[in-house]
């Protein structure tokens, strides 16, 4: 796989690295906030420096510089930066928010004007009185929201930024990673605080993978088993998947990364057909009473046999003495 990183223009991670260490006037610049504490170092700062790039650079922000100039709209944005600066914002957001490129970029979004027709004009359209900007300019905490709304939005610079870290450490470890489960962990890397040191991002990432490799790599194979016509798709039920999920999933069954395909099904075909026979004995419990299932040899039950006491009345809600008069 080739990593979007390899593309990574040197001239740009030196500007930004001179921001970020403090040495670079952009920190006075009305267009972007305080960076976090801790620097971004190795593969981190590579991701924000290709942000940089697909954002437009210096410029995008020599552009929308010039336009908050001409329409007398450096003060307004001065102040939203300032809100921002104030806190509120998780490590990741600060982090992104502080690349020029990136916060003008999203400014530019709130520049454009929508007529009352609903579709945006260009820079060649013909404004009228009608026409209003996607954001009021002078409500600051308006003005606030929606940059972090847009930051967040499906396939935002935050989205962008999770996928080219997941491909870094996939690139970095050497690793092979299904469709799915290179877009579950994506989802998952976009909802948590990603540390701004490679080493620990790297950790995380890395974990976030197993975890879903253990899941996601199982759920497809069942379903590509059921598919190819070994089940009766009447039978096939939620339950049963679930059923048949955890129990390979408890055996340790470790599936390729390209899915079952029909060259390597034959492998896996008695590992299915176990599966199946374990979900469709252990029932739904309307069936199958539940302690026979825990008698089948290498069975494995969700039910849950332990009882309240006594000692967790209170919690309970019920009068231990009632009971016992019964």
């Amino acid at each position: 796989m080739t990593s979007p990183l390899s593309t990574t223009v040197k001239p740009s991670i030196n500007r930004l690295n001179g921001f970020f260490d403090g040495r670079g006037q952009s920190r006075r610049n009305v267009l972007s906030i305080q960076p976090p504490a801790e620097s971004p170092d190795d593969f981190i700062a590579r991701t924000l420096s290709t942000l940089d790039t697909a954002a437009g650079g210096q410029a995008k922000v020599n552009d929308i510089t010039n336009r908050l100039l001409t329409e007398g709209l450096v003060e307004v944005v001065g102040k939203a930066t300032t809100k921002l600066n104030l806190g509120g914002l998780d490590r990741v957001q600060r982090l992104l928010l502080s690349v020029p490129s990136i916060y003008a970029s999203l400014i530019e979004g709130g520049l454009d004007l929508v007529p009352s027709g609903g579709a945006i004009l260009t820079s060649l359209s013909a404004p009228s009185v009608a026409d209003r900007r996607r954001v009021n300019f002078d409500d600051t905490a308006g003005l606030v929201d929606f940059l972090v709304r847009s930051l967040e939005a499906a396939g935002g610079f935050r989205e962008q930024q999770a996928g080219l870290l997941v491909d870094a450490v996939v690139a970095r470890g050497g690793l092979s990673l299904s469709t799915t489960v290179r877009a579950t962990v994506i989802q998952d890397v976009v909802a948590r605080e990603i540390p701004v040191q490679s080493a620990k991002a790297e950790e995380i990432i890395l974990g976030l993978i197993a975890t879903r490799r253990s899941t996601l790599d199982v759920e497809s194979a069942v379903d590509a088993y059921a598919s190819s016509g070994e089940i009766d798709s009447v039978r096939f039920t939620p339950a049963i998947r679930r059923a048949m999920v955890s129990f390979l999933k408890d055996l340790g069954v470790t599936f390729p990364a390209g899915g079952i395909t029909p060259a390597n099904r034959a492998q896996f075909d008695e590992y299915f057909a176990i599966a199946y026979n374990q979900a469709t004995r252990s029932g739904n419990g309307a069936t199958i009473d539940p302690i026979d299932t825990v008698r089948q040899k290498g069975a494995i039950s969700d039910w849950d046999f332990s009882v309240d006491t006594f000692d967790t009345v209170e919690e309970q809600g019920v009068v231990a003495q009632n009971i016992l008069a019964a």
